[in-house]
């Protein structure tokens, strides 16, 4: 169960907004270390438990 001064938490891996989502825009964010392109859950090295790794693994 949560409550109302429990902390949130919002994770978004590698979004662009419209405006910026270009390939070159992208390209050039992977060069300097600000982007990844995993797609997968723990891409960004969050724990997602035995299932996301064996559901990864079977795709």
């Amino acid at each position: 169960k949560t409550h109302v001064d429990a902390p949130r938490v919002l994770i978004a891996n590698s979004n662009l907004v419209p405006n910026w989502a270009t390939w070159q825009h992208f390209r050039e964010l992977e060069a300097k270390g600000l982007m990844m392109f995993g797609q997968m859950t723990a891409g960004s090295w969050i724990y997602i438990g035995t299932q996301g790794i064996v559901q990864g693994t079977y795709e």
